[in-house]
């Protein structure tokens, strides 16, 4: 196990021989001992996480290198480039497209300074046929894919699919790394003679379902999946699996893997109506929602209020007044400045 890969930042990530043949050239064995390594070390997941997205957006378009590629074919790129031989880059909120390996260094660097925070999933493929959907915070777009299957994807989100869906194809797969609505449409595979699977991949687990509608929910500290309309099945990278129904939610949990339960899926599902709506919902669990959907920075100085429930709705252009029943209920003295909020 290379304890070493404790102490690394984002940059360590980018220059690691072994972290860049996972992500280029991904097998069984880099998938075991990544995944094995990040449960040991979870405080380490966003670091890995911003590092995957930097170098998969750098190497989007470029050329495959030879499988055989080790750590002193790395060293020696390292030292031919000098700051004085480095191309100007322009940066966009699309997908990179670079053609080397000299200008892929350059480009993470670029992309790290920018801060961009967007990952893509663990196990996401990519290559120059693939489309990438992000939102800004608070932003909401809605997507047709190329099987006319409606997508609304909340703020903060990446979307990622092939361009192009061959209706021979065995399955229909999109990546989510953030939140989206999905209305799936039914497409019958004439080949095969049944309809083809549509899969929706958010962190470690996998939403199939062949026509219906959904919410799925895959943030930091969490991934589940509401079912609004029809079924889905729910697995994990631990092949554990649960069938959902019409008002029912399915979250990964430490212990069990899987947890399933009831709820009123409208609740789940408003935002996309520009409506908010928590029912007995922790106060913790909203602010979160608040600062990775909507950009707020919330500071909270005294956390003992924060297991407090509260049921209750918002639009989503007026989170302010959110925090003005928070403060009317609760006693709290709230400081606004921007989208910076400290609650005392």
């Amino acid at each position: 196990m290379k304890d070493h890969y404790a102490d690394y930042s984002v940059d360590d990530f980018l220059q690691d021989p072994y972290f860049y043949e996972w992500v280029r050239f991904p097998t069984p064995e880099h998938q075991a001992f990544w995944q094995s390594w990040l449960i040991q070390h979870p405080e380490k997941k966003d670091t890995v996480e911003k590092a995957q997205c930097l170098l998969r957006s750098a190497i989007e378009n470029e050329e495959p290198l030879p499988s055989h590629f080790k750590a002193e074919d790395w060293n020696e790129i390292q030292q031919k480039i000098t700051p004085s031989k480095l191309p100007e880059l322009e940066y966009t909120s699309a997908s990179h497209s670079v053609r080397s390996l000299k200008v892929w260094a350059v480009a993470a660097s670029v992309l790290l300074i920018l801060g961009v925070g967007i990952a893509l999933n663990l196990n996401t493929p990519f290559s120059s046929d693939w489309t990438s959907v992000r939102t800004q915070y608070g932003e909401q777009q809605p997507v047709t894919l190329p099987d006319g299957s409606e997508v609304i994807l909340n703020g903060n989100s990446t979307m990622r699919y092939r361009t192009n869906w061959d209706d021979a194809s065995s399955e229909r797969e999109v990546w989510l790394e953030g939140e989206g609505f999905f209305s799936v449409t039914k497409q019958q595979n004439e080949k095969q003679g049944h309809f083809t699977k549509f899969t929706v991949h958010a962190n470690e687990l996998l939403v199939e379902v062949r026509g219906t509608q959904f919410n799925v929910q895959n943030r930091p500290k969490n991934t589940q999946v509401v079912l609004h309309e029809g079924k889905v099945l729910i697995r994990n990278e631990q092949q554990d699996s649960v069938l959902l129904h019409p008002n029912e939610l399915a979250e990964t949990d430490a212990r069990t893997g899987i947890r399933k339960k009831a709820v009123n899926a409208q609740h789940f599902i408003s935002w996309k109506d520009q409506v908010l709506t928590f029912n007995e919902e922790p106060i913790k669990n909203i602010l979160d929602r608040l600062e990775n959907t909507y950009g707020w920075q919330i500071a909270v100085q005294d956390s003992s209020w924060l297991q407090q429930k509260y049921t209750g709705s918002v639009p989503t252009d007026q989170i302010e007044l959110l925090f003005e029943k928070f403060s009317l209920l609760y006693e709290l003295d709230i400081v606004y400045q921007d989208q910076q909020v400290t609650i005392k």
